[in-house]
């Protein structure tokens, strides 16, 4: 039986997206397929699964993400599916964790990784709260006002998550320089 869950992570939460995906493997709920905030899982209590949701380097149909891909499968990764360059994985619990990040650079690689990606975005979300904010004051219009808020809201949402990266990532030096 197949169930489909709707539900919204930003880019910088993918932790707490991989923790509700093993959350869901332990009520019985695998995951088979994913999409923009849509996810399928089928029913089943007999096996329990690890999660984890990386950002490639490239799209999932470039010939570098595919021998990556192959690399994790080899080690018994299965790949799930993937949104944009975002790939889902998991490991049967009993053959073990998934380790995608053995040390603090590839651990601080990938928060950089997921940093640049909104840091490219937020001009773009800058520009058009602008542009919105500009309508409504020429229209006077309540739609172009009810768009202006959206935005503002996922621009300032952006804000914060860079901020959360940012910190995130300077704990980890921190935390290198320490083990070092």
């Amino acid at each position: 039986m197949r169930i489909i869950k709707r539900k919204v992570f930003f880019a910088w939460d993918f932790e707490k997206e991989e923790e509700w995906l093993n959350e869901m493997s332990k009520k019985g709920l695998q995951l088979v397929s994913v999409g923009f905030c849509k996810y399928i899982f089928e029913k089943n209590e007999n096996i329990r699964y690890t999660y984890k949701v990386e950002l490639l380097d490239n799209l999932p149909g470039h010939y570098k993400s595919q021998d990556y891909i192959e690399f994790l499968e080899e080690m018994d990764i299965e790949h799930i599916g993937s949104y944009i360059r975002w790939v889902y994985l998991r490991k049967d619990v009993s053959k073990g964790e998934i380790e995608l990040f053995s040390d603090y650079s590839s651990k601080i690689n990938h928060y950089k990784k997921v940093l640049f990606l909104i840091l490219a975005i937020t001009p773009l979300m800058f520009f058009n709260t602008i542009n919105l904010y500009n309508s409504y004051t020429r229209s006077e219009s309540y739609l172009m006002l009810i768009f202006f808020g959206l935005f503002l809201i996922l621009f300032t949402l952006m804000g914060v998550g860079v901020l959360k990266l940012y910190k995130t990532i300077k704990e980890l030096k921190e935390e290198s320089s320490i083990w070092e």
